[in-house]
C-alpha cells in the first residue's frame, strides 16, 4: 500500500485518557515523515527429504516506525519518552528514564485519495539524539527530529490481542470509530465507581 502525505499522529500514553495530536497546529508540532520497517519476518526454508519443503515466514519482523515530527511540545515529548519533569519544568533523563506504552495511529492518504489510517496498539519511543547547529547569515530551515516507536503485540483481550498494527482504508466513519475505540482505550478513573 503507498500512502500519500503524512496529515496526522495521535498518540495515548497507557493510562492515561489524554491524547496528544500533532497535526500542524501553531505550536503544536507538525508530522513531516513515518516510515514503518519489519512488518514481514524474514522467510526461511524448512528442509525434508533433501529438499526445501516448506517456507517459513508467520509473523513479524521486527517492526519500527521512524517518525519524523517537527517542532513537538516539550511536554509532549518529556511524556513519551519518560522524562522527569520538576516543578520548574526541568526535565531529567538517566538511570531511571523509562518511556511508557503508548498506542499510535497515523493518519494518511492512499492514491486515490482516500483516508488511511495505520494505528499501533502498544509500543514505546525513543529518540537517541539531540542535535544544535551554527547559525548562518541564512534564515534557518528546521529537518525535524526523529523518534522511534517499537511496536509490539497487543495484550489485551479482544480482536486486537496478539496484533502489532491495524489498518484501514476506506470512507465508512462508523469503522473509523471502531478502529479508534481499539487503539485509544478509555481509562477508569473510579470517578464512576459509585463509591461514596
Amino acid at each position: 500500500m503507498d500512502l500519500i502525505g503524512a496529515k496526522r499522529v495521535r498518540i495515548q500514553p497507557a493510562g492515561s485518557n489524554e491524547i496528544f495530536v500533532i497535526e500542524g497546529k501553531t505550536d503544536e508540532g507538525g508530522v513531516i515523515s513515518a516510515e514503518i520497517e519489519g512488518l514481514s519476518k524474514e522467510p526461511s526454508r524448512v528442509f525434508a527429504s533433501n529438499v526445501a519443503y516448506y517456507v517459513s515466514s508467520k509473523g513479524t519482523g521486527e517492526t519500527s516506525v521512524t517518525f519524523t515530527l517537527l517542532d513537538i511540545p516539550g511536554k509532549v515529548e518529556d511524556e513519551i519518552l519518560g522524562y522527569k519533569t520538576d516543578e520548574s519544568g526541568i526535565s531529567f533523563v538517566g538511570e531511571d528514564t523509562e518511556a511508557p506504552y503508548c498506542a499510535v495511529t497515523l493518519e494518511s492518504e492512499d492514491l486515490s485519495g482516500e483516508k488511511a489510517i495505520l494505528a499501533f496498539f502498544k509500543g514505546k519511543f525513543s529518540r537517541d539524539t539531540v542535535n544544535a547547529e551554527t547559525t548562518t547569515d541564512e534564515a534557518p530551515e528546521p529537518e525535524g527530529s526523529e523518534y522511534t516507536f517499537t511496536p509490539v503485540s497487543d495484550d489485551r483481550d479482544g480482536k486486537s490481542r496478539g496484533q502489532v498494527m491495524a489498518k484501514y482504508v476506506g470512507n465508512d466513519e462508523a469503522t473509523f470509530t471502531e478502529l479508534e475505540e481499539l487503539v485509544f482505550p478509555t481509562v477508569d478513573d473510579g470517578s464512576n465507581s459509585g463509591e461514596a
